[in-house]
């Protein structure tokens, strides 16, 4: 409830900081909004970054999993995409790792070598290469983080989608 008060000429309205039907429905959007699922887990909604968002192994490795919602607020496609990607993750994983390689060990030889710093190999430049998270949406898009180090904090970037595969990367 609302009541006027004067302050001389001035009339100000206050609110009843006791209305409990909107401390209740504060409350409520303060709440987790969370989605279980059996192969990932819970994923917990970001309401920062309008994403759902868990850990997961891939490869034998914990990583970090974005699943970006439909128009409809749903992630039941990006949970399907997801689930398509780890069913056949070794296949996955060999194809960022060779995409990498192609696309920027050159640039890692030729431009972001630290001093005193060798040449990679293929090899070893896949060694180092260390995924931080996956992000998946319904449309079969994926994009995949690389933590940086290898190119002084700057991320390795790397999407596609599961029917065209790798189609872009990119370090920032």
């Amino acid at each position: 409830a609302r009541q006027a008060v004067s302050l001389g000429d001035l009339h100000v309205l206050t609110a009843d900081l006791q209305d409990k039907a909107l401390l209740q429905l504060s409350e409520r959007l303060q709440e987790p909004v969370v989605v279980s699922t059996r192969r990932f887990g819970d994923l917990v909604l970001n309401r920062k970054l309008h994403w759902f968002e868990g850990k997961a192994q891939w490869n034998r490795h914990e990583v970090m999993l974005h699943l970006d919602p439909d128009e409809d607020g749903g992630i039941a496609g990006a949970i399907k995409t997801a689930e398509s990607l780890w069913a056949d993750q070794a296949a996955w994983k060999r194809k960022v790792e060779q995409f990498a390689v192609y696309h920027l060990l050159a640039t890692k030889n030729d431009d972001w070598l630290a001093e005193d710093e060798r040449e990679f190999t293929p090899t070893a430049f896949k060694r180092a290469m260390k995924l931080q998270s996956i992000h998946v949406y319904g449309d079969g898009g994926v994009e995949f983080w690389d933590d940086g180090s290898l190119f002084g904090n700057h991320a390795i970037h790397i999407h596609g989608t599961l029917k065209g595969g790798l189609t872009d990367v990119d370090v920032g």
